[in-house]
């Protein structure tokens, strides 16, 4: 007859050590993971702020050109004596297209257009002028201050 305790015996399994991931462990990788956010964040941001300026700049080139073949049409850049045409596309997601208010825009044959960030979107202003002058400029409340060409 086989002995009870020898079955018992047998039927035992060897003790396995179960490792799992210590809170130490799950800390530092967490640590290591946000650093890496933190550093590689204001690069993204700068990115799609350049992303969005090119944008911006692209369609404000494209309403001069439009305005520049309205002139060749018409003789002047202006709708009537007072009203500048209808743009081709007054926005992007971020800036909206405006004409500049100032003397120049009081001439028909001059404009200042402007892209104009929308809330939240930033304070670089671009303006193109008839003379195909585009500046970059920052805007601080009501003013526009380090002004640069693009």
């Amino acid at each position: 007859m086989a002995n009870p305790a020898g079955v018992l015996k047998a039927r035992r399994r060897p003790y396995r050590t179960l490792r799992g991931v210590t809170l130490l462990e799950l800390l530092t990788v967490l640590t290591m993971i946000s650093l890496l956010a933190a550093l590689a964040l204001p690069a993204w941001q700068a990115q799609t702020d350049k992303a969005r300026l090119a944008e911006a700049r692209a369609l404000l080139l494209e309403c001069g050109r439009f305005l520049e073949r309205w002139r060749a049409q018409y003789g002047r850049y202006t709708d009537t004596s007072t009203r500048w045409p209808r743009l081709p596309v007054a926005a992007t997601s971020h800036f909206d297209i405006v004409f500049g208010a100032g003397a120049a825009n009081t001439d028909a044959g001059k404009f200042l257009l402007r892209a104009v960030p929308k809330r939240g979107s930033g304070t670089t202003v671009l303006e193109l002028n008839q003379d195909g002058n585009l500046k970059q400029c920052e805007r601080e409340g009501d003013r526009l201050v380090r002004c640069r060409l693009a």
